[in-house]
């Protein structure tokens, strides 16, 4: 936009102001720019006291522009050249005339594009100066008649010529030129298009008016022009001579009905109209609150005769006319406005009042008012009540009360605990405590309850001083009084009585108020009591926080962690205790409230039970469970780093501990120690006695001092107990090693001093001297560590008696000696006598040698050796080998002493004993060839003579094979031996009809197979031996024996399976158990387990009857074939009859079953009968379940009882039928909750829990209490009831009758309220609240609505 800074006026003085012209568009519609009051919805860009705003809106009236052509709305747009003059550059104004196509000039306005301001101030609008109307003397047309000109071309013409124009007041003029019409060509005026003519939307413009929009005679098809211009835009374009100006300015009063209105007319005529002003007021307001003060409109009662009469009695008015507008108000000075001002001044106000805050600000003002009121009525009232029940503004309690503040400030001094500045031991601190709380002469407790004495005195004397206040005056002073001559007046009399009455009320309202003030007293009491324990725990806190050493604790060492004693839980404990009995000291105060003598005052507020203790405020008081809790929280954070650093602190000194734990001394100086280990020990003691010496007792940890002097003095002894057990160890076993070395040094001199001459001797004694040799460095040893032990004796300080100071020095003396002398001496002898004793050795080994051969020859040759013959006997030949065995032992005896003196002589070549050798495996061989003939001789006469049935031929054939193994083995080691081959042939013979002696002693043989062989090798029924039937060639049948054996072996699988068929029927009883808790009622219990077995067992029985080994058997495999069909049939008759038995026992139980089916009713007698009877037979007789299918015509029974049952079930069922086709709801019902109704037909109310499933809507029915039992009404499951027109009778009358009479006075009960509910049904269909909730159920509501709907 064009931006024109001017100065108010249009002159050079006064602060700049700014108009922003819009910019308009090449292609922008031809528009107009209406003054009008800013609605609340429009956008403002800026706001200051000299800048009015104003929203676009919809154009105006279109307008033939210029040039261009019209838009699609009948609307012409604008040229570029002709939006602005070319004059009109920035920082300078357009100049108008009356053919000015500039849009202001022209009265014609701007549309705005989108949302965008206008921003216009008004004095810069004034400022425009435009050429007013031609003062031509030869009456010329209207300005911009057809002989006019218009555009920049005709603009520069009027200026070169400079006619002289009529100079018009600058509002005006501004006015006027919103005002104007444009100036119309008449031959460039287009048709308006169908349609169009709606296009003029000034008619709703307030400063227009209605004279926009007015049809004009002889204009379109509504009175309109082409155009749809209005009559006073046409005036310009008809020349004047055609209209007569009267009769338009006629016309044109007449439309006059607003201020806006009356001012567009003389911003237009200006001041030659014959009209000088126009009358008017203010509109009269809708809403009280909307206060419009520029809406005005025109007095037509003044309009009326051409304005020739004054207005008379108007009161406050306005006139209008085109200096401006004058303000009438009776009494008042007028005051005279501008039309410019007035104009902008509404606009501002219009502006203004779209401002949420002034919008709303009378309604702002009023609620503030209200509030501010409101505030001050609430404040004055707590006021006084708060003056009406304040105790310090009464006279009688301020007194009491400051003492009682006095007070109640000694109370909050009282300590309960005393937290100095010592290290306490935990009991020493708790000791402390409990006297300073508990102390008879000044402890909390003594001081509490003097306090507490002291202020129920001054409470007492309160009450006391009340009290009196409010006795009357005494009767004798009253007398006197009457009786005294009257020296006041009567009003004076009346004024002390009101006054005496007064004081009075007053009193009793002080004494109302004791009760209030013993409750406040007590509060105070209660207040200052928890903050005597809350000071304590802030102390203690504070206390705790300064980190300085507060409590000492003494260590011990546990299992893997330091132990304090007091530990952790002791801690927790006391301050649990301390906490506690502090809270009760104060809890222990008596409360004001249960003080007797002021029981009358503070009864109702303790029945009401809302008195809180102490103890309960403390609980849950924030400040002290917070103090509390850090109190806990910092003892135990500092115990627990207390406990971490004596952890590792103190695990340098655990060896010790643990040292002196498992230190025994009777058991250290009972067990076995070197003299390595005890110096290892003592050295250890001596480590522990230096780390003791760097033992530092105290540690200081925050508040905690960790005290380890009881630990120190308690591993102190450790190391010297253990030191002291060692060295008299030392001592001891010095002495016994001293004395054992001394004696091994005496026992080898004493050896080496011998010179023995015989082989044997000699060699003992070369075997002694290498044995002394060996152990020469090890007695070295010994008497070296003798030393050294003596050395470490003293090195520890330790006394040696005298006798073992001897002992040592003759150890010394013997030691030397073996070293020195004996040995060597031993060794010369031994080398001097060594050939002599080698070639003795050589003879008595020769000599060995030959016994040797002596033997291997007899046993080689001798007859009793060799013959079979001699195996007759094999005791005697076993006899004589024990001799051998004899003299072979001492001979092996000698040999090996020869071969050890040949080593201990080291002969480079030694003898070799083999003769002696070859004797010793001859003799073996020999030995085990006779143990075997003997013990094949006897086992075969046991095999032979015992009777063959007591026979383990497994155990024979195992010992066989044995035997045969033996003598294989026999006859490779002694080949050529007869006794060997001979036993070797025996044995193999008999393994060779090992495998027919292994069918004979089959197990599964029975007596028949037996007694089959026996047939078939020709034998007796005699006892049966092995040698009777080799007598009787049993091997010459094996063929036969083998088919026999393998026979029994099949069938004796079969009776084994058989066998266990039999077992588990044997241990199976049949299961039984008591039916409905009756006491001779009993039914088959679980039989899973017996059916599961019948059919395995069955089964298994068939796969017998198939082998081809049953025929030994096939009798008792049929016997049990026909008990498990038995069974089978038995068990599904029998669980068939229960099923039904059980079903119709319920039925027939009823006496309404057994009236209404009597036939059935003694046929299930029947079967009951059978069914008791069996049951009671099997649980006395027949428990196991094999006995119990066999109970004689058990089957049969069961059969029939089914039968029975099955014709029992078919009449009941016809006779539900029965029932059904009487009432056909009984459908909806199963059979078993038929016949609950019928069982129970005496109880009518049995049918209840059956309605809903014959009526789906009926939940219940009413019965009558009486002993009729009538039926009263109906109810559906949400409890609604409907009551019956007439009651329906139940006793005398079968259930299915009276259920059907329920459906018959269900139809005519709704069918009797739906006329009812019709009837009631209101007239103007409306107000139908009464009705729709009235005594009508649902269904007939929803039935008549719809019909009246309908």
């Amino acid at each position: 936009g064009e931006a024109v800074t001017t100065s108010p006026g249009g002159g050079s003085g006064g602060s700049p102001r700014t108009v922003r012209l819009p910019q308009l568009q090449p292609s922008a519609e031809y528009s107009t720019l209406r003054l009008a009051k800013l609605q609340p919805s429009a956008k403002l860009k800026s706001w200051d006291s000299r800048r009015a705003v104003v929203a676009p809106l919809a154009a105006a009236s279109p307008l033939q522009a210029p040039s261009g052509s019209l838009s699609a709305r009948g609307e012409r747009t604008l040229a570029p050249s002709s939006a602005y003059p070319p004059n009109s550059a920035r920082g300078a104004r357009p100049r108008a005339g009356p053919g000015s196509s500039h849009p202001l000039a022209s009265g014609a306005s701007l549309r705005l594009a989108g949302s965008e301001i206008f921003s216009l101030d008004h004095e810069e609008l004034s400022s425009y100066r435009l050429r007013g109307r031609e003062a031509d003397a030869q009456g010329s047309g209207p300005p911009g008649g057809p002989s006019g000109a218009s555009g920049p071309g005709a603009l520069a013409e009027e200026e070169s010529v400079q006619r002289p124009v009529e100079t018009v007041p600058a509002h005006l003029v501004q006015i006027r030129q919103m005002y104007s019409p444009k100036q119309v060509k008449p031959d460039e005026a287009e048709p308006q298009e169908p349609g169009a003519e709606g296009a003029i939307d000034g008619a709703d413009d307030p400063l227009l008016g209605e004279s926009a929009a007015t049809p004009v005679p002889g204009g379109g098809p509504d009175g309109m022009t082409p155009l749809g211009l209005g009559e006073d835009l046409l005036q310009t374009a008809v020349p004047d001579e055609e209209w007569d100006e009267e009769a338009i300015l006629r016309r044109e009063l007449a439309k006059l009905r607003t201020g806006e209105d009356v001012i567009a007319f003389f911003a237009k005529n200006g001041s030659n109209s014959s009209v000088k002003f126009v009358y008017c007021k203010r509109k009269e307001n809708v809403v009280e609150t909307d206060f419009r003060p520029y809406d005005l409109e025109v007095i037509s009662e003044l309009m009326e005769g051409g304005m020739a009469h004054a207005p008379h009695k108007l009161g406050e008015h306005f006139t209008i006319s085109a200096t401006g507008v004058v303000h009438v108000c009776p009494g008042q000075q007028s005051e005279h406005m501008s039309l410019g001002d007035w104009m902008h001044q509404c606009l501002m106000y219009s502006v203004l009042t779209s401002m949420n805050f002034f919008k709303y600000y009378i309604h702002g003002k009023v609620f503030t008012r209200w509030q501010l009121h409101t505030r001050y009525t609430v404040y004055c009232h707590s006021r006084t009540l708060l003056v009406r029940r304040l105790f310090l503004a009464k006279p009688m309690f301020v007194k009491p009360l400051v003492k009682i503040h006095s007070l109640m400030h000694e109370v909050e001094s009282v300590k309960v605990m005393n937290i100095g500045t010592n290290v306490y031991l935990l009991a020493d601190f708790a000791k402390e405590q409990t006297s300073v709380r508990s102390n008879s002469t000044s402890g909390a407790s003594k001081d509490l309850e003097q306090r507490h004495d002291s202020t129920v005195a001054v409470l007492d004397k309160l009450v006391q001083t009340v009290s009196q206040s409010t006795e009357p005056q005494n009767p004798q002073d009253q007398q006197s009084t009457v009786m005294r001559p009257r020296m006041k007046s009567m009003v004076q009399e009346k004024k002390e009585g009101y006054d005496n009455a007064r004081r009075h009320r007053l009193a009793k309202h002080d004494q109302s108020m004791l009760g209030d003030c013993v409750r406040l007293v007590d509060y105070m009491f209660q207040a200052c009591l928890v903050k005597v324990v809350i000071n304590a725990a802030v102390e203690f806190f504070h206390r705790v926080e300064s980190s300085t050493k507060m409590f000492s604790i003494s260590v011990a060492y546990g299992d893997k962690n330091m132990i304090f004693e007091p530990g952790l839980d002791d801690f927790m404990e006391m301050l649990s205790n301390l906490w506690t009995e502090s809270v009760k000291v104060v809890n222990t105060v008596q409360s004001f409230l249960s003080v007797r003598q002021y029981d009358a005052y503070v009864d109702s507020y303790i029945s009401s039970g809302n008195h809180q203790t102490v103890q309960g405020i403390l609980e849950s008081n924030i400040e002290y469970n917070h103090y509390t809790q850090a109190v806990r929280d910092r003892i135990m954070s500092d115990i627990t780093k207390a406990q971490d650093f004596s952890d590792k602190h103190f695990e340098l000194f655990r060896k010790i501990h643990d040292y002196g734990n498992s230190w025994n001394e009777e058991s250290y100086l009972g067990a076995a120690k070197t003299h390595e280990e005890l110096a290892a020990d003592m050295t250890l003691m001596r480590e522990f006695q230096g780390d003791l010496d760097k033992y530092k007792p105290h540690h200081n940890v925050g508040i905690i001092v960790v005290d380890g002097r009881n630990l120190r003095a308690s591993l102190q002894p450790v190391p010297e107990r253990g030191l002291g057990a060692m060295k008299r160890a030392l001592t001891e076993i010095a002495r016994k090693k001293c004395l054992s070395v001394l004696q091994r040094f005496d026992a080898a001199n004493k050896v080496l001093d011998g010179r023995p001459t015989a082989l044997n001797g000699y060699a003992d004694y070369v075997k002694a001297y290498n044995d002394i040799k060996s152990q020469e460095s090890q007695l070295e040893e010994a008497r070296e560590e003798v030393e050294s032990m003596y050395q470490l004796l003293r090195q520890y300080n330790v006394r040696v008696t005298g006798e073992d100071t001897v002992q040592m020095e003759f150890l010394q003396t013997k030691g030397n000696d073996f070293a020195d002398k004996k040995l060597l001496e031993a060794h010369t002898y031994i080398k001097e006598k060594q050939e002599e004793m080698v070639e003795n050795l050589n003879s008595v080994s020769q000599q060995s040698e030959a016994e040797a051969k002596k033997l291997t020859d007899q046993l080689k040759t001798g007859q009793q050796f060799v013959s079979e013959d001699a195996m007759v006997s094999p005791e005697v030949v076993l006899e004589e080998l024990s001799q051998i065995q004899a003299s072979l032992s001492k001979l092996e005896e000698k040999a090996t002493t020869f071969t050890d003196h040949q080593g201990l002589f080291a002969v480079p070549n030694q003898f070799e004993f083999v003769e002696v050798e070859k004797a010793k495996a001859l003799f073996a061989d020999k030995s085990k060839l006779w143990n075997l003939v003997n013990d094949w001789t006897e086992q075969k006469r046991v095999w032979t003579t015992t009777e063959f049935s007591k026979l383990n031929v497994e155990q024979m054939n195992k010992q066989v094979m044995e035997y045969s193994k033996t003598a294989y083995q026999l006859t490779r080691a002694l080949e050529g031996d007869e006794v060997a081959t001979k036993i070797r042939s025996m044995v193999d013979e008999w393994k060779s009809n090992m495998p027919c002696i292994m069918d004979l002693g089959n197990p599964a043989m029975r007596e028949r197979h037996r007694a089959k062989i026996r047939s078939a090798i020709g034998m007796g029924s005699t006892t049966v031996t092995l040698v009777s039937l080799i007598n009787a060639n049993i091997f010459d049948y094996k063929e036969l024996v083998a088919d026999i054996s393998g026979t029994a072996s099949g069938e004796f699988a079969l009776e084994q399976q058989l066998d266990k068929v039999i077992a588990a029927w044997e241990d199976m009883p049949l299961p039984v158990q008591n039916h409905r808790n009756q006491r001779d009622l009993w039914i088959l219990g679980d039989v899973t387990d017996i059916i599961s077995q019948l059919e395995d067992h069955s089964v298994q029985i068939q796969t017998m009857m198939g082998s081809r080994f049953v025929q030994g058997i096939r009798d008792r495999v049929e016997t049990w074939e026909s008990k498990i069909r038995l069974g089978s049939d038995s068990i599904d008759e029998w669980l068939q009859v229960q099923r039904a038995w059980m079903y119709l026992e319920s039925i027939f139980s009823a006496e309404d079953i057994q009236r209404q089916l009597p036939t059935e009713s003694a046929k299930f007698k029947s079967v009951d009968k059978f069914w008791k009877d069996t049951l009671k037979k099997v649980r006395q007789s027949y428990r196991m379940a094999m006995e119990a299918f066999h109970i004689p015509q058990l089957l049969q029974g069961l059969k029939n009882a089914n039968e029975t049952l099955d014709q029992i079930q078919k009449s009941l069922e016809a006779y539900l039928e029965t029932k059904r086709a009487a009432f056909p709801r009984f459908y909806f019902l199963s059979d078993d909750e038929l016949l609950s109704i019928m069982s129970q037909t005496r109880n009518v109310e049995a049918v209840q829990e059956h309605l809903s499933k014959c009526f789906d809507a009926i939940s219940r029915v009413t019965f009558t209490e009486d002993k009729k039992k009538d039926i009263v009404d109906m109810n559906d499951m949400i409890k609604e009831k409907v009551t019956f027109i007439a009651p329906v009778q139940t006793q005398g009358i079968p259930v299915e009758k009276w259920l059907g009479d329920i459906e018959i006075k269900m139809c005519e009960s709704l069918h009797a309220l739906t006329k009812v509910s019709v009837d009631a049904y209101p007239q103007d269909g409306i107000v139908r609240k009464d009705w729709l909730f009235g005594p009508y159920p649902a269904q007939t509501v929803l039935a008549v609505d719809q019909i009246m709907w309908t």
